[in-house]
């Protein structure tokens, strides 16, 4: 094209605003630009290298700081080829100290809520037994094997409140005592007996088994379907069946299971949850503070680099706990990364127009172990252990 006379003796030139990219890109080196404060305060690492040093993950005899002046401090170094056996031990004492914090907040989380589901279980309970009138039944309901240190779980059914509504004994002792050739009486049993399934169904009672919902609704839609049309003893069939469906129902629902009764209730339910994970979690506890105790023998002569200040093993278990949990995913996700991390990759581009949108790309895939260069292929220099070429091109990144 006219004008145009490229010199392919010569390497093509950066474009001036990207070469800034290229330096920052070049992960292998970790070339971290740092401010100190004033002329005699220690070097601040930027995040990245803090968790890098504080792993073990960088060859130590590689480290190189340069005062490039009163103000500015450079730092370069190379990756360890794999983690070693302090790297392992300092990862470790971080995720134990870590998960002691994340265990507290849990710990926590659930003492607020234990005491406000046992309400709702013991309120729920309460009503259950009345309304299905084994209300005259004294039993635990939550046996003593879900206590511990910090809570009595146990609930034992004790006096049953008195409701203003029939239970299903004086259901079904009304429904023998009436006379069913009147149509209005029919009528209000089977008033009863419907309200009584609705009750069942509520969130006060809470019954969350499907099967046992199941039957209720086909009891429901027997009830429904009685009217006038239908002569007295097909009345008195269904009502009786109603009745006997229902104390079925209720039984089912009282049954013990793994030292629970009314487990089949959805208090009940959330309130034994909850517990059980409660007590699960203070084993949990101990067991991490058993790991802690030893992974912190391992490293209590230990110095961390911690937000730009160098501390010791002891102060930095005082730090605040949703700092050090936002360090330490930090300091995560260098660890699991170090086996990408290491290497390096030399992504070459011919067109000068093409290697900004090829840095984006390599940005949005996470792609942080890479030089970008602008070269023609022959004049490439180096060995490199794998190559890929892209021709035809397929498009950039």
């Amino acid at each position: 094209m006219k004008g145009n006379n490229p010199n392919k003796g010569q390497n093509k030139k950066f474009p001036g605003s990207f070469f800034i990219f290229i330096i920052v890109s070049v992960l292998v080196l970790l070339t971290m630009q740092t401010v100190t404060k004033d002329k005699n305060s220690n070097v601040s690492f930027s995040h990245q290298l803090e968790h890098l040093v504080n792993l073990d993950l960088l060859r130590p005899e590689t480290n190189n700081k340069i005062a490039q002046n009163e103000n500015l401090v450079t730092f370069s170094s190379k990756f360890r080829e794999k983690q070693t056996d302090e790297s392992i031990l300092r990862f470790d004492y971080l995720t134990n100290l870590n998960n002691k914090y994340k265990y507290a907040l849990e710990r926590e989380f659930l003492k607020s809520e234990i005491p406000y589901l046992k309400k709702k279980a013991i309120a729920s309970s309460e009503l259950f037994l009345y309304v299905s009138s084994f209300n005259n039944k004294s039993l635990q309901i939550v046996d003593s094997s879900f206590d511990n240190a910090d809570f009595t779980n146990s609930i034992d059914s004790g006096k049953t409140k008195k409701y203003n509504i029939l239970n299903l004994n004086q259901i079904k002792q009304n429904f023998n005592d009436t006379k069913i050739e009147s149509f209005q009486n029919v009528q209000k049993i089977q008033k009863h007996l419907l309200g009584f399934i609705y009750l069942i169904q509520s969130e006060d009672i809470g019954l969350s088994d499907q099967l046992l919902l199941s039957k209720l609704d086909k009891i429901e839609v027997s009830l429904q379907a009685i009217d006038s049309s239908l002569n007295i003893q097909s009345i008195k069939s269904r009502l009786a069946d109603a009745i006997v469906g229902l104390e079925n129902i209720c039984k089912d629902i009282f049954t013990l299971e793994n030292g629970v009764y009314l487990s089949k209730l959805r208090p009940v339910r959330n309130y034994i949850e909850e517990v059980s994970k409660y007590n699960t979690l203070l084993k949990e506890i101990d067991k991490n503070q058993s790991h802690l105790n030893y992974a912190r023998s391992k490293v209590s002569s230990a110095f961390w680099f911690f937000n730009d200040k160098e501390i010791s093993t002891k102060v930095l278990e005082n730090q605040d706990p949703e700092t050090f949990t936002k360090w330490y995913n930090e300091a995560q996700k260098e660890w699991v990364g170090f086996a990408e991390n290491k290497g390096l990759i030399v992504a070459n581009e011919v067109k000068p127009n093409r290697i900004m949108p090829l840095g984006i790309n390599l940005q949005r895939c996470g792609i942080v172990n890479t030089v970008l260069t602008l070269h023609y292929g022959e004049r490439m220099k180096g060995k490199f252990d794998k190559i890929l070429l892209d021709a035809p091109c397929s498009g950039t990144g």
